[in-house]
């Protein structure tokens, strides 16, 4: 197989927000997109990333007002996040080794994309032209598609 890029599979950030935001300004955010989490950026740099399970331990199973609460205070950090160059095999090391599911793409100190272990099980899936039931349970694939209230 050849060495696929992250820059291959990376997607544009949708949900980008400064850290005085709110989370509940953040679950909106992730909402309206259609999304899992939001990064963190200020001036153009990347400082931390939210996911609806930060949102849900730190400030909902905690009582607090999500109104109130800032993505300053809730957001995971220090970042780890990956380049464009990297290839999909060592942004898949670096999920395993910090147990995380989304890296945040980031060239010469800018964020350029995200890319998520969904991406990467998508990508091979399809590389094996969805015969392999397995990938296609971790890419969320169905052939034929599903359809009712999970599709």
């Amino acid at each position: 197989m050849e060495e696929v890029k992250v820059a291959d599979l990376m997607k544009s950030p949708k949900g980008v927000l400064r850290p005085s935001q709110t989370a509940f300004e953040a679950a909106l955010a992730m909402r309206e997109a259609d999304i899992s989490s939001v990064l963190v950026v200020e001036q153009g740099t990347l400082l931390g990333i939210v996911t609806e399970h930060d949102i849900v331990q730190r400030v909902v199973a905690n009582g607090l007002d999500a109104k109130k609460v800032t993505l300053a205070d809730i957001m995971s950090r220090p970042i780890i996040f990956t380049t464009p160059q990297a290839t999909i095999l060592q942004a898949a090391k670096l999920m395993t080794q910090y147990r995380i599911r989304r890296l945040p793409v980031v060239d010469r100190g800018r964020v350029v994309g995200i890319v998520t272990a969904d991406d990467i099980a998508h990508y091979l899936a399809k590389l094996k032209d969805y015969s392999d039931e397995f990938l296609n349970a971790l890419a969320r694939y169905s052939r034929p598609p599903i359809e009712g209230p999970y599709a």
